[in-house]
């Protein structure tokens, strides 16, 4: 081991506890405006929720997704198992999720702020996750929050991510910058703290954490509960909270409140401050066939009332062809109006 690797495997953990308690006192003394004086600007994005969902193994709908993207997007026929790849399509934009033979997600769409960034996860063969790779996703998602114009990798030693002091520094590198970070779990919490190279603490997030939120018998159990972010910007907080069986059914963040009532895996009600409140409506092959706002005369008023689907099917049930038809309010009445096309292409095989 190098001279450099040996300093900075003692350096980071003193400067960790040092750096933190730091960071946590500018916080304090900011008072309302949660401004964190001068700690540098890095990557505005947490890994931890990265890592909830590479763990667990399943893509979760969430109800702060965009809001034209379909929330059976990745959903199949319950009987059929687990595909190893979906990509689902509109022309313009690409989103692919991607399991390898032993069921690990190996690629996904990470939605956040509004922005679509493509997740990719290469683990060793110990099973433990060995690199991710975040880039910028669809060209139309305006690049992804803060700085991911650029993509971001993330190599992960051999217990980065396991509970009690001493775990190795994980390195990160975009756009020709390297980063260091941190991960310390316990059973009811994990944190994780960015550096850049010169040892400048750049960001810290916290997440609370639950466990046997409707495990996953090959995944991890842990959920997240509520994460918070200490960064150049300020504190932020997101909370999580879930039904019985596991679904996401509320987020509540500084963008607002998020909310969703299920049937199983679906939704069935639909909240969000941009865009209103609506009811979705499924058929007996769970597709979604029509999505209403619960007050139509304020939906008319931005355009679009409802939405009605039409789709081609495979033979095993699942679409593979979706017509969104937009139900227009005009002069009174609700004209009907081609929307987008989106088309799944659902594979057995990896490719």
């Amino acid at each position: 081991m190098s001279l450099r690797r040996i300093g900075l495997r003692l350096f980071f953990p003193v400067f960790l506890l040092c750096a933190s308690v730091n960071l946590l006192a500018q916080v304090s003394a900011a008072g309302e405006t949660g401004a964190v004086g001068s700690v540098d600007t890095g990557p505005h994005l947490s890994l931890i929720p990265v890592l909830e969902t590479a763990l667990s193994g399943e893509l979760r709908w969430r109800s702060d997704w965009p809001f034209n993207l379909p929330p059976d997007s990745f959903l199949i026929q319950k009987d059929q198992g687990k595909p190893l790849l979906i990509s689902l399509s509109n022309g313009t934009e690409t989103y692919n999720f991607r399991r390898d033979a032993a069921g690990r997600i190996r690629e996904y769409p990470y939605f956040l702020e509004g922005s679509c960034l493509q997740v990719q996860i290469d683990y060793a063969p110990s099973g433990e996750i060995a690199r991710i790779s975040i880039s910028g996703g669809s060209a139309s998602s305006g690049g992804g929050p803060g700085n991911m114009a650029e993509s971001l990798d993330v190599e992960f030693p051999s217990g980065a991510i396991s509970s009690g002091s001493g775990a190795p520094a994980v390195r990160a590198v975009m756009g020709g910058a390297v980063f260091f970070i941190f991960f310390q779990k316990t059973g009811v919490s994990l944190s994780e703290t960015w550096y850049n190279e010169g040892g400048n603490l750049l960001a810290y997030y916290r997440a609370a954490l639950l466990r046997n939120v409707n495990p996953q018998p090959d995944g991890e159990t842990w959920r997240i509960s509520s994460l918070q972010a200490w960064t150049a910007e300020g504190l932020s907080t997101e909370e999580y909270y879930f039904d019985s069986e596991g679904n996401i059914s509320e987020i509540r963040s500084l963008r607002g409140r998020y909310s969703a009532l299920y049937r199983g895996e679906r939704p069935v009600y639909w909240d969000m401050p941009e865009s209103g409140r609506f009811f979705l409506q499924w058929d007996g092959q769970d597709a979604l066939v029509r999505l209403s706002a619960v007050a139509p005369e304020q939906a008319a008023d931005k355009g679009v009332a409802e939405y009605r689907y039409e789709y081609e099917r495979d033979d095993e049930g699942n679409w593979v062809s979706r017509q969104d038809i937009e139900m227009i309010g005009s002069l009174g009445v609700f004209v009907p109006r081609p929307g987008r096309t989106w088309t799944r292409n659902i594979s057995a095989t990896e490719e």
